[in-house]
């Protein structure tokens, strides 16, 4: 691995000259030596000749330096990411942070509905449910994987298991969780500058874009379930750059943000965050897989927070795995009488319950729902259905919960 020392101390010390031989770079071989619109490749002969004709007094070495240069090809090409190299010429720089990131360490990828939101509300929810006796838990759908963490700090159950049928979100997990792995992916987000408007729109449209047919995920329905070939083999370079993407998309969902914070201001607590991951398992299933395993164990707390109901929520093209209306009535139907603890999680109104509707003809289960008191967000109000007891825990969090029924 490439001394991340190094490569920052080069960039440190860049000039506005050697910004302008980084862009005179990107304008002789763009055209001529890009590979799938992400990466140049180009021999050390005519990198130095680069060199010599711009009468540059910059090394090969220091110019491999500041511009992250990805290494050598099986073909002896040295690679260059093009985001990286639009990122370094622009004028823009990100703020100056020289302390850690304080308070609470838990830091998680950036997912749309991610329950960080919602901390406080979540730790006693997790602290209440082992107090009536759960002993472990499945994050059915984790999405962020806030809920896990969150668990795993306050070391509340055994095991803990994380799971998402994304593969993107999966490949991650295993970044965060294994060592080799997760050097890697520090490595990677360290190389990575603070993005401009345009290096971040070439990343994210290349990202998406490629072709990963180890990664390719049909949704279809058969008997409402998802049908996808699982990740093969992981990749840490792209579970940097997805992280990367989310850290500096408004709502993790939408465009360019400007005034984020360089994701090297955080890894302390992204090494904080990976120890979390020795306590937690991982999986890659479809949540009917992962849920049929323990819906019958009552010692088990089962959490369900699904891809919102289309219809109720403000982003309505916002999740990698969508969720159709029956497939909502086929995981209702599923959890209907569970003996597990469930908590599912999701918006409803008053015209459109579908389900308090399912659930309250359970012939086992007396299900109740409550309300977040916060708003989310979007500016939503998020509601919660548990098919257990929750007067004490109304009774004494009235501040965080408001009963429905």
């Amino acid at each position: 691995m490439k001394n991340i020392e190094y490569i920052n101390a080069a960039r440190a010390t860049m000039t506005d000259e050697d910004r302008k031989l980084i862009r005179a770079f990107i304008s002789e071989f763009e055209k001529t030596h890009i590979i799938n619109n992400l990466e140049l490749r180009i021999s050390g002969k005519e990198v130095r000749g680069f060199l010599k004709n711009h009468a540059s007094t910059m090394s090969l070495i220091r110019f491999n330096r500041i511009t992250g240069c990805l290494g050598a090809t099986s073909y002896n090409n040295y690679a260059y990411s093009i985001a990286t190299l639009y990122s370094l010429i622009s004028d823009e720089r990100g703020r100056e942070h020289k302390s850690s990131f304080p308070g609470d360490w838990i830091f998680c990828i950036e997912w749309y509905g991610s329950k960080k939101q919602f901390k406080t509300e979540w730790e006693v929810l997790l602290q209440y449910a082992k107090a009536i006796g759960c002993n472990s838990m499945i994050d059915a759908m984790a999405g962020s994987g806030y809920i896990s963490l969150l668990a795993s700090k306050h070391k509340l159950f055994i095991p803990i298991i994380q799971n998402d049928a994304s593969t993107e979100l999966y490949n991650y997990y295993c970044s965060m969780k294994k060592e080799k792995l997760f050097e890697a992916f520090i490595h990677e987000l360290q190389i990575l500058p603070v993005p401009t408007r345009q290096s971040f729109n070439l990343l994210r449209e290349n990202f998406y874009s490629i072709d990963r047919s180890d990664e390719k995920r049909v949704s279809t329905e058969i008997t409402n379930r998802e049908v996808r070939k699982q990740l093969q083999s992981v990749n840490p370079r792209r579970a940097a750059q997805l992280f990367y993407l989310q850290h500096y998309s408004y709502q993790a969902a939408g465009k360019f943000v400007s005034d984020r914070k360089s994701l090297t201001f955080y890894i302390d607590s992204l090494k904080k965050t990976h120890e979390l991951y020795k306590n937690i398992q991982i999986k890659n299933w479809t949540c009917s897989r992962i849920i049929d395993v323990q819906l019958e164990n009552p010692e088990y707390l089962i959490i369900l927070d699904p891809p919102y109901l289309k219809k109720l929520r403000v982003r309505k093209q916002v999740y990698t795995i969508e969720f159709t209306e029956a497939q909502h009535r086929y995981l209702l139907k599923k959890i209907c009488n569970a003996r597990a603890r469930v908590i599912l999680c999701g918006f409803k109104n008053k015209e459109d319950d579908l389900y308090s509707r399912y659930l309250k003809q359970s012939s086992i289960n007396i299900w109740h729902c409550f309300k977040i008191n916060r708003k989310s967000i979007s500016g939503k109000t998020e509601y919660i259905w548990v098919n257990f007891v929750v007067d004490e825990l109304i009774l004494n969090n009235s501040s965080l919960f408001t009963l429905i029924y």
